[in-house]
C-alpha cells in the first residue's frame, strides 16, 4: 500500500519536525550548563587533568557519576561557581 502525504502535510509534518528538534536541542542545551565534563572544568580553572583529579580524590570537587554503570564523570556548574566565589579554587 502506496499512501501519499499531500504538500500542506507534509509541510505540517516538517513544522512539527522542526519544532522539536528545537526544543531537543534546547533541553540539551540547559543540562549541559548545569553538568561539566572533567575537561570542561580543566579548562575553565586553567588545570591539568592530574590536578583536577587531585580536587576531587582531596573532597574539594564532588563528582556525578552518570551512565551506565556510572561510566561519565561531571561536575554541577553551580558548585564550582560556588568554590570559585569562596576562593576555595
Amino acid at each position: 500500500m502506496d499512501s501519499v502525504v499531500s504538500l500542506k502535510e507534509y509541510n505540517e509534518l516538517k513544522s512539527i519536525m522542526l519544532d522539536i528538534k528545537e526544543m531537543v536541542s534546547t533541553l540539551v542545551n540547559q543540562d549541559r550548563q548545569e553538568l561539566l565534563t572533567p575537561k570542561e572544568v580543566c579548562k575553565i580553572l586553567k588545570i591539568g587533568r592530574s590536578t583536577y583529579q587531585r580536587y576531587v580524590d582531596a573532597g574539594v570537587l564532588e563528582q556525578i557519576q552518570i551512565g551506565k554503570n556510572n561510566s561519565r564523570a561531571y561536575v554541577k556548574r553551580l558548585e564550582l561557581e560556588r568554590l570559585i566565589d569562596e576562593g576555595k579554587l
